[in-house]
């Protein structure tokens, strides 16, 4: 399965604002002009083997996939009090590789018993430019406290035991996971680097029964973690509309 789609997003923003006192008098304005233009792809694939045994219930899969992300992004911020212009570049690259093996054996009659491993890998860039303009936006200078560039990867292996029960309907499903995290950083701003290890145990339960006079009852409860992107490791300070 393959999937790709084109984004352009563009958007103009005026803004006049004052500020008064209890009395009534102004004590602050500000009139700016926020402009944004932003391009994106995605672009993804899909690859699944399955295999079905003659046991009934006895089966194994295979699952990879691919996708990849480029966005580029182009802001500026002009205040029209002060005659000053900020201008905000932004590159940004994304490669995800997932990766996935499963056996499922069936227990008793209803019931069945899921192994699986999970390999996701993640690579990620972001360059952000940040220029100031002089008075009529002749002159230019890079603002180093707002500009970066940080390409980054994070690594995860999960392995998972899952037991599932349907029985007329009445359905059980538990699953616990470990889930091991590597994330590695590199500012080429400042040439450093930065390597941090998470470890974290991922519960799931769910739970369904039906009542003989038609109702029914249905819980669930996951656990889950979310890698941060790339621009949320950047130590940069994000005032493109301040």
């Amino acid at each position: 399965r393959t999937s790709f789609s084109l984004q352009d997003n563009q958007s103009d923003q005026l803004t006049l604002g004052t500020t008064s006192n209890e009395r009534g008098e102004r004590i602050g304005q500000t009139f700016n002009q926020y402009k944004t233009d932003n391009d994106a792809i995605n672009f993804g694939n899909t690859l699944i083997y399955q295999h079905r045994f003659d046991k009934v219930g006895r089966t194994v899969s295979f699952d990879l996939n691919t996708r990849y992300n480029p966005r580029t992004g182009f802001d500026t911020f002009e205040d029209l009090e002060r005659d000053s212009l900020v201008e905000y570049n932004t590159d940004e690259e994304n490669f995800i590789l997932g990766s996935s093996v499963s056996f499922t054996e069936p227990v008793g009659t209803s019931g069945q018993l899921t192994l699986s491993y999970d390999y996701d890998a993640n690579w990620r860039n972001s360059d952000v430019e940040t220029f100031s303009f002089n008075e009529g936006g002749i002159s230019e200078m890079l603002s180093r406290a707002l500009s970066n560039d940080l390409p980054s990867t994070y690594h995860t292996n999960t392995p998972t035991i899952r037991y599932s029960n349907n029985k007329y309907g009445n359905i059980i499903d538990l699953s616990v996971a470990y889930e091991y995290a590597e994330l590695d950083n590199e500012d080429n701003t400042v040439f450093g680097t930065n390597n941090r290890n998470f470890g974290n145990f991922l519960f799931s339960a769910l739970a369904r029964r039906d009542f003989s006079k038609g109702g029914n009852f249905f819980a669930r409860y996951a656990t889950s973690t979310t890698a941060p992107s790339a621009s949320q490791l950047q130590n940069v300070i994000d005032n493109r509309d301040p």
